[in-house]
């Protein structure tokens, strides 16, 4: 009994042994499976790794097509369109299609999309390269406001004297330093921000155009740039003028008339003088006589009938002054711009609120003044051309005799060195007969009493014509004494643009 006892004894150890090495070796083969999927998964080419690989490859391989589709678009785009790539890529880059696009210089350009930069020829037949771009592409977002604060956004319906450009970084948290940014102007100028709570970038902008914000990051992978176009058209400027309506001056004479150029119901400019009536007729609109009907304040023109532009009045216009104050005028809105001009029309304000130099460095050289700008009637449009060519080509003494030296800049700049902007859009310095008429037309007085005292037209005390006087002066009409007169080149008076309408 006791031996069948023990050996019971001896299988129930046997067991028990075989059981703790069975438990061993499947722990061991475990952790060995265990490491082999381990590896499987998260190893140099585990599963992890091959599906991020995939997922780049993929990310690739969808920004690659979408570069080829836009290479595709731009062979069917040349013939059809400007036949220009940068233009092209340029556009792309305005819709976001594109992150950014780079000359190199050898041929080629460089085309930042997502993650990745593309090197293509530079006719837009290929892809060169291909490389992964480093660091955190800047997430921004941004909102145009009407205050300093940042609290309320501009209402699309109205107009603005001034606005602020808020810019916000989402991600700016990921980056090593506070990311930078910079804020291009239309003219390339750099636009200082100012620190408001909850913006990475606060800005004060006073002028219409295509703004260019860029923004810059660092982590520890690496430097990368994002650029933001963005369109500002909510000002409401005085055509031929970079002056906004609100700083415009101050008009309180009654019976004016008004050119309303862009169709908006609102005066553009004050018309002074109507080539559909002869200039001698003294009895009607033209008052004639001194100070304006002088040797130096003479002018005459025939009056056309025929071919001009066709119009509309609204003689019931109340022109609204920046004070809001109202004076009642006569509001003229071109409905066929077909034909001739028949009204010569002011700005509503100077060209800017500084005086400004004739052109200071031509002072005693200009001989040939006599033939090269005239003080007739109709000729400061071809004035003004001609004088803003001779400042830019100055140097060119096969064309002008004499080198004037470089157009002046600064408060006090020469006329000719800052109009062209809105000489393109068909404004010009008036000649000094055109001045005589105007002059004529609103026949303004010097004394402060008047209802037509210059000052209650908006008017200052004096401009420059476009004409030439003489080797050292230039015509310019002074309201303060009510004459025509000459000054030097190198005197500083106000800036008055013309336009026909």
């Amino acid at each position: 009994m006791k031996r069948k006892t023990d050996e019971k004894q001896k299988m129930k150890k046997g067991i028990r042994g075989i059981t703790l090495i069975a438990l061993v070796v499947t722990i061991v083969v475990l952790l060995i499976l265990a490491g082999v999927s381990i590896n499987l998964v998260v190893g140099n080419n585990g599963i992890v790794t091959k599906a991020g690989d995939a997922s780049n490859k993929s990310k690739q391989a969808d920004a690659t097509d979408r570069i080829e589709m836009m290479l595709n678009e731009w062979q069917i785009e040349k013939y059809t369109g400007d036949g220009n790539f940068v233009t092209f890529l340029n556009g792309k880059k305005e819709a976001n299609e594109i992150d950014d696009v780079t000359a190199n210089g050898d041929g080629t350009y460089s085309i930042e999309k997502g993650d990745y930069i593309f090197t293509v020829k530079d006719d837009g037949t290929e892809i060169t390269n291909v490389e992964t771009l480093k660091g955190i592409v800047p997430q921004l977002s941004y909102a145009i406001y009407s205050d300093t604060a940042g609290q309320s956004q501009i209402e699309t319906s109205k107009k603005y004297d001034k606005v602020y450009i808020g810019v916000k970084v989402t991600n700016a948290g990921d980056y090593t330093s506070a990311p930078t940014l910079e804020l291009k102007a239309p003219n390339g100028s750099t636009i200082s921000s100012t620190t408001v709570s909850g913006y990475n970038g606060y800005y004060e902008i006073t002028n219409d155009g295509k703004f260019v914000l860029t923004v810059t990051g660092t982590n520890n992978d690496g430097t990368r740039s994002k650029t933001q176009p963005i369109v500002i058209s909510c000002m409401d400027v005085l055509p031929g003028s970079t002056i906004l309506r609100s700083q415009a001056p101050k008009i309180t004479v009654n019976g004016l008339k008004y050119a309303d150029i862009d169709g908006d119901g609102k005066a553009d400019g004050i018309i002074v003088a109507d080539i559909s009536q002869e200039s001698t007729d003294t009895t009607n609109t033209y008052k004639g006589g001194n100070p304006w009907g002088d040797s130096r304040g003479s002018f005459s023109y025939t009056a056309q009938t025929t071919g001009l532009k066709s119009y509309s009045l609204d003689t019931n216009y109340k022109y609204t002054n920046p004070d809001g104050s109202q004076v009642d005028g006569t509001l003229i809105t071109c409905t066929n711009n077909s034909g001739t001009p028949q009204y010569y029309i002011l700005s509503l304000a100077n060209y800017d609120s500084n005086t400004h130099y004739w052109y200071k460095n031509a002072y005693g050289k200009m001989s040939d003044y006599s033939k090269f700008t005239s003080q007739d009637f109709g000729k400061g449009k071809e004035n003004t051309e001609k004088m803003i060519d001779r400042m830019k080509n100055h140097s060119d003494t096969s064309k002008y005799s004499v080198d004037y030296g470089e157009a002046r800049t600064g408060t006090n700049a020469d006329v000719w060195g800052i109009i062209q902007d809105k000489v393109n859009e068909g404004w010009f310095v008036p000649s000094r007969a055109e001045w005589a008429a105007f002059a004529s037309y609103l026949n303004p007085s010097n004394t402060s009493r008047d209802a037509n005292y210059y000052g209650n037209y908006g008017l200052s005390s004096w401009y420059w014509s476009s004409a030439q006087g003489s080797t050292r002066t230039a015509d310019y009409v002074e309201f303060y004494n009510g004459t025509m007169n000459g000054n030097g080149v190198n005197g500083s008076l106000d800036v008055r643009l013309a336009s026909t309408f």
